[in-house]
């Protein structure tokens, strides 16, 4: 987890240096490039729908829902969300909220996707639909993808390589 988050910038380092992809993780370009989806879904504000918290959280990164409407149905079709975009992140199930999290994430393709626990709440339905994506989105985005998790089981099946 704090290898993650040092990529993330979430954490800084007290010593050394950690760069993605030549950003340094203390430059504000790292945003762009690395994207942290924390577990259960934290960080969404409990007041707003689905669909405000991405229009809210996207607009920070100067990007308009608009623009992306059509990447984010797919992606809602994919993770079987779309019957909850209208609905408030309150009454969002665990699993749920995990999968906005990381429709969030994904709709900004990033180059590292950094997961904490991302099977948290799901189903195993929705953890196959999880998998595929993974698979998916890192051969078309040639991207990389860190998870944190004590779903071995999942981890076996998603990854190419598992360090202990």
């Amino acid at each position: 987890s704090t290898f993650i988050k040092l990529l993330a910038g979430i954490f800084l380092q007290d010593k050394g240096e950690v760069r993605v992809y030549g950003v340094s993780n203390r430059s504000k370009k790292i945003h762009s490039l690395v994207k942290f989806v924390l577990e259960s879904g934290q960080g969404l504000y409990s007041y707003l729908t689905a669909m405000e918290n991405l229009q809210y959280f996207l607009s920070l990164n100067g990007i308009a829902l608009s623009h992306i409407k059509a990447e984010v149905d797919v992606l809602c079709d994919q993770l079987a969300f779309t019957p909850y975009k209208d609905t408030l992140v309150s009454e969002l199930s665990q699993g749920n909220r995990q999968k906005l999290t990381l429709i969030l994430a994904l709709v900004q393709k990033p180059k590292v996707l950094c997961l904490d626990e991302p099977t948290n709440g799901l189903d195993l339905l929705a953890k196959k639909q999880l998998m595929t994506l993974l698979q998916d989105y890192a051969r078309h985005h040639q991207a990389s993808i860190f998870i944190t998790s004590h779903d071995a089981s999942f981890i076996e099946k998603v990854s190419t390589r598992v360090v202990v």
